[in-house]
């Protein structure tokens, strides 16, 4: 399988894919208003598949070769006290998913798609940007 190597072969690839199927789209709409589950209770997964199915042209689409990208990165937020964890462990859970021991390993797993993760600014210490300190000082933001 190969992968992509930047962002201008993904929108080169993007650009590339053909139209939707409106009439597939519409049947596919109409089966999952049927199925024994509160109407978009799968949240914006049933859109997808939607797409998905139009894109197709199939009433039952399917990924075949996938792939799941994983973006690992420290910023500001993390000074901010949006995760529980410090900034420290992003790079242990990124390894953790590299040698196949996270939850994504188990899910990519299950769905038979490739994992690659990606690391950005592990070794950079977070700050807080001047625009998220502003909002702290507005009480915008959580402290």
């Amino acid at each position: 399988m190969s992968f992509f190597t930047s962002v201008a072969e993904i929108d080169r690839m993007l650009a590339d894919l053909p139209p939707v199927d409106g009439a597939t789209q519409n049947k596919v709409a109409a089966r999952q208003s049927q199925l024994t589950k509160p109407p978009g209770s799968l949240g914006k997964l049933e859109d997808i598949a939607i797409w998905m199915a139009g894109w197709q042209r199939t009433e039952q689409p399917a990924i075949r070769h996938g792939q799941c990208l994983v973006f690992a990165g420290n910023h500001g937020v993390v000074a901010q006290s949006v995760s529980p964890f410090p900034a420290e462990v992003t790079a242990q859970m990124v390894d953790n998913a590299k040698s196949g021991g996270s939850a994504i390993n188990q899910l990519c797993r299950v769905a038979e798609l490739d994992l690659t993760s990606h690391r950005f600014s592990l070794t950079r210490q977070p700050t807080i940007s001047p625009l998220a300190q502003r909002w702290t000082e507005m009480r915008f933001w959580p402290q």
